[in-house]
């Protein structure tokens, strides 16, 4: 089912519950990450934990249609 990206990086941000040196950001293939602040902002990633959103393997069929439908 969709939902909007702030509302899934909302549920993301509560179980990773990051420190006040974290930041929470969206690694692309339906996974979630905190890392670590000071190396974010010097553009370097350091991944203290993930989560991953959506089962690659097993995309809704909504996802399909919504493609469809961008011009």
């Amino acid at each position: 089912m969709p939902i909007h990206f702030e509302c899934a990086l909302d549920i993301v941000s509560r179980e990773l519950n990051p420190g006040d040196d974290e930041k929470i950001i969206y690694l692309g293939g339906g996974s979630f990450a905190a890392v670590k602040l000071e190396a974010y902002l010097e553009k370097r990633l350091i991944v203290r934990r993930q989560v991953n959103w959506e089962n690659v393997e097993n995309r809704g069929e909504w996802r399909i249609e919504l493609r469809t439908n961008i011009h």
